[in-house]
């Protein structure tokens, strides 16, 4: 499930991105942010504002994201800075987006569950 969102610029699939007023986001650049609000879409399922200009932020569902550092499969993910996101054993309510699918030892790309808590 997405839905597209007003940007500034371009931003890639799997950029974890938080708001940035007026209706828009913006590549999260904090740690732990609580105004993550999704990550960059690559192919949802469901699309909702779909004639509006801007792009498909994942809310729920199956998600590609840009892991900074490794994680585990379970492990839930909170934003990095960067527009990443990072695997963090007991982060605070309001900063999580999702739950990693796989394990991944370093940098790159990972399959997440979007959920944002």
């Amino acid at each position: 499930l997405a839905e597209i969102y007003g940007a500034d610029e371009a931003n890639e699939p799997g950029t974890v991105v938080h708001a940035a007023g007026e209706g828009k986001v913006q590549p999260c650049d904090r740690t732990e942010c609580s105004r993550v609000v999704g990550v960059i879409s690559t192919a949802p399922a469901y699309l909702m504002n779909n004639d509006a200009e801007g792009v498909a932020v994942a809310l729920a569902g199956r998600v590609p994201v840009k892991l900074a550092g490794g994680c585990k499969a379970g492990d839930l993910l909170v934003s990095a800075g960067g527009g990443d996101a990072k695997a963090m054993d007991d982060p605070k309510p309001g900063t999580i987006i999702g739950k990693a699918l796989h394990d991944m030892e370093d940098d790159g790309m990972v399959e997440m569950l979007a959920i944002l808590m």
